[in-house]
């Protein structure tokens, strides 16, 4: 049966897998995007993004996973026009 989880800002949600009651492997849920995980994507998250970029503030772990949304492994300059064409709907012309 599905659940509705709420989400709150930055939190990060876990999916573990149990095998005998141990821990076999744990994932983190990343909505490409979203990078400061509110389960929104906006603005936030542009200059996030843009923070990024230029040095001024390091993503790690799934918070740098949904940055990436070209999903390539990197974070780049023409990331952030992709995201404001992606999810804005607006011309980067």
């Amino acid at each position: 049966m599905a659940q509705k989880i709420p989400v709150q800002s930055e939190q990060v949600i876990k999916i573990a897998v149990y095998a005998n009651g141990t821990l076999v492997k744990q994932y983190d849920v990343v909505i490409y995007g979203d990078i400061n995980g509110d389960g929104k994507i906006s603005v936030v998250d542009l200059v996030m993004m843009q923070k990024q970029i230029l040095g001024t503030s390091q993503l790690s772990g799934a918070y740098a996973a949904a940055a990436d949304i070209s999903r390539d492994g990197k974070v780049s300059v023409k990331r952030p026009c992709a995201f404001a064409e992606t999810y804005y709907k607006c011309s980067t012309d």
